[in-house]
């Protein structure tokens, strides 16, 4: 099971999907159609996995970058 996790507007939206074959379908949907501002991360790891993709732009790089500290530092208080 994927999840997708998008802020829209003073909220967010999180969207299960199936496999990581849908959520890839889904996720450039959004991204290329819709143009939503987004990070990428990978959880379930013992520390966050950043996740990019060649397309990606500048933005969205500095975003995944910024997820992964705030979550790696969400994980430290935890332990």
């Amino acid at each position: 099971i994927m999840i997708i996790l998008r802020w829209i507007s003073m909220g967010c939206s999180l969207e299960t999907v199936r496999d990581i074959h849908a959520g890839n379908l889904v996720y450039k949907c959004l991204v290329h159609t819709a143009k939503v501002k987004n990070g990428n991360i990978l959880t379930g790891t013992k520390a966050p996995v950043i996740l990019t993709s060649r397309s990606d732009d500048f933005e969205t790089k500095v975003n995944s970058l910024a997820l992964g500290a705030v979550m790696a530092e969400a994980l430290s208080k935890m332990n």
